[in-house]
């Protein structure tokens, strides 16, 4: 049996044999569909329009498109506006409700299985859109970060005194505020190196790296200082190679122990047997490292982090992406395709990145808030 084409799965689904749509006429019904059931509201406009040939209208105030079409015998208008999907159709009966809604679902599932080979193509050569989360990366480091500061200069908790049959007993925490500080900086580290990944793949798109041919994917599965060295010159800049050195050590040191459950790399977290009981691995080089007391990274440590991760941010403002980085910094996301990187370069070359920065904005909020 010859398998169902995708048209002919939707005029299923709508219990339709025509493929003809009414005029769009919202009805006496107005029906909000939940952001959770149509989390890709665009799928709608795809099913009706791309696989059905429907005729869309719009953008209008409010409202970026519509959409008609005809469940059964009852025609219905869907609508992507501002607070969301929503359907227009002449009916009271909230049964028939349900059942375009559930119809709409449908439509979104044969729409995503129409989009599959197109998905791949879009990916293969780069044309994709990633939506710029730096500023997300960027308060969740500041944050943890000045907790930590704030956790490591508090007072130690007083101590507290217990009566027991046993007799009077007072238990003190002196270490606690460090203790707890380092948990914060673990946390900050974490943040911060997120936030490096997301910037250095967001910043590809202002390099001359060629992203085609699956480059793009292979950049975002890549390691961090595999992005590094791909987007600066590490080579022939003794600048950048210090900066590289020290988020490394960074890295290396404190962020992958805390997050591989406390191991160094080549077994330099181990303790070996001598006859002097057991002993650490690196021995004495051990000093060469960052300060390690109490906690993995104490104050001393903290500082001397910190004043490393502020070289690193303001060499991303000062490098030759820096208006790259500018872009980002905007909130702006980032497209891949071949014209926007042109746009990109050009902006670059011209030092008009800032008249490009305010028309994308212009753009970003028109599309936003629907005004048309």
């Amino acid at each position: 049996m010859k398998p169902k084409t995708h048209r002919e799965r939707l005029l299923g689904i709508l219990k339709n044999n025509t493929q003809k749509a009414n005029e769009p006429n919202e009805g006496t019904a107005k029906i909000s569909l939940n952001w959770e059931e149509f989390p890709v509201p665009g799928l709608v406009l795809i099913a009706f329009k791309s696989i059905l040939g429907h005729e869309s209208y719009g953008p209008e105030e409010k409202m970026a498109w519509g959409i008609s079409a005809v469940y059964s015998d009852l025609p219905f208008t869907v609508q992507f506006e501002k607070f969301g999907l929503r359907v227009y159709v002449k009916s009271a009966r909230s049964e028939v409700h349900q059942e375009i809604i559930r119809a709409l679902k449908a439509s979104c599932i044969v729409a995503e299985d129409y989009l599959k080979d197109d998905i791949e193509t879009q990916l293969k050569v780069g044309n994709i859109t990633i939506k710029n989360s730096y500023h997300q990366f960027e308060r969740a480091y500041r944050f943890f970060r000045d907790a930590a500061k704030d956790s490591y200069a508090a007072q130690p908790p007083p101590p507290v005194v217990m009566h027991t049959p046993s007799g009077v007993f007072t238990s003190s925490q002196p270490w606690r505020p460090k203790i707890e500080g380092g948990y914060l900086a673990s946390a900050m580290l974490d943040a911060y190196f997120s936030k490096l990944e997301h910037l250095f793949v967001l910043l590809a798109a202002f390099s001359n790296l060629d992203l085609t041919d699956m480059g793009l994917r292979e950049l975002v599965g890549s390691r961090w200082d595999e992005k590094f060295k791909a987007l600066f010159d590490i080579d022939s800049d003794k600048s950048v190679k210090r900066i590289y050195d020290q988020l490394k050590r960074i890295k290396e040191d404190l962020r992958n122990p805390a997050s591989h459950g406390g191991f160094l790399k080549n077994g330099a977290s181990f303790l070996f047997h001598s006859i002097a009981g057991a002993l650490p691995v690196k021995l004495s080089k051990g000093k060469q490292g960052f300060d390690f007391h109490l906690t993995p990274i104490p104050p001393s440590t903290y500082e001397e982090v910190c004043a490393a991760l502020d070289e690193a941010d303001a060499f991303w403002a000062a490098s030759p992406l820096a208006g790259g980085f500018e872009f980002i910094e905007a909130g702006i996301d980032v497209s891949f395709s071949a014209d926007s990187r042109q746009n990109y370069a050009e902006a670059l070359n011209t030092g008009e990145m800032k008249v490009l920065i305010d028309r994308q904005a212009y753009l970003a909020d028109m599309h936003a808030n629907m005004e048309y």
